[in-house]
Parts: C-alpha cells; sequence; structure tokens
C-alpha cells in the first residue's frame, strides 16, 4: 500500500501528557465507544485513533482515508527534545496583537524542552470539515493545558 495520510506538525513549550489527556476527551466526546491505541514511554506517545472496529478495517484496507460519512482514523503522536534551533520564513503571525501587523519575514527560533506534535489525518485540511476539527482539538488542547498551572 502507499503511504497514505497527510501529516502537521507543530512545535510547542506545551508537555505532551496533559495535552494529550485533554486531546482524548475531545475525541471521546466526538466518539464515545472510540478505539484507541495508546503507547507511551519516556518523553514520547503515540496514540491511533478509530470510530469503531468497521472504521479500523476500513483503515486496514484504504489505508487513512475519509469513509463514505467523512470521517477517518487519525494519529496523534508528541515526542519532546531537549532543545530545538530552527530557521524559518514566518509568513504570518496570529497573536500576540503587537506582532500581528509584521511583515513575512525570516526568524530563528531557540526551544529549550520543547514538544513536537505531529497529526496524521485522512486528508488535507483544506479538503476535510472532518481534518480540520481534529486539528482544532490539537489546537484547544494546547491552549488548554498551557493555561494549567
Amino acid at each position: 500500500m502507499e503511504i497514505t495520510g497527510s501529516d502537521y506538525t507543530y512545535w510547542t513549550n506545551v508537555p505532551g501528557k496533559a495535552t494529550a489527556a485533554k486531546f482524548l476527551e475531545k475525541v471521546r466526546l466526538m466518539w464515545p465507544t472510540a478505539l484507541v491505541d495508546d503507547e507511551r514511554r519516556k518523553g514520547y506517545i503515540e496514540i491511533f485513533i478509530s470510530k469503531d472496529a468497521a472504521m479500523d478495517d476500513f483503515q486496514d484496507e484504504n489505508g487513512y482515508a475519509l469513509n463514505e460519512d467523512g470521517e477517518g482514523c487519525f494519529m496523534f503522536f508528541a515526542s519532546s527534545k531537549p532543545s530545538l534551533h530552527i530557521d524559518v520564513h514566518i509568513s504570518s503571525i496570529h497573536g500576540p496583537a503587537e506582532l500581528m501587523s509584521a511583515d513575512p519575514h525570516n526568524s530563528t527560533i531557540f526551544l529549550a524542552n520543547p514538544t513536537r506534535y505531529t497529526l496524521v489525518l485522512p486528508t488535507l485540511l483544506e479538503e476535510s470539515d472532518f481534518s480540520k476539527k481534529i486539528q482544532s482539538f490539537l489546537i484547544d488542547s494546547l491552549s488548554e493545558s498551557s493555561a494549567i498551572k
């Protein structure tokens, strides 16, 4: 089978354990009886999620893809790193307000103890409200986890 799914990666200073818990809460509200394959070890979380056995079987045959209901299996990864130094091109900034008017530019980011989150979604965000919903679960979970003191 060829490689399927659409990967989206996010770097943050928000630790994975609390974010994963919040993410799974949101998934369970959407799919109360979801099948969750949860593998964890120090500094690493990998969670594969399907709605039910039928979706799991569909994924085995079709890879990451949307079923006839417009839903599909997806994965959540979180891994901690001791540091990150990355050169990036910033095309837009979503906050804080004083930075939002910045023109696109090159920048360097240094982070200590960052966490890399990766979502493997059944299709591109631009092509699916379902994939957008799963992405919003992660973004909301990161926001909620960063507010925990």
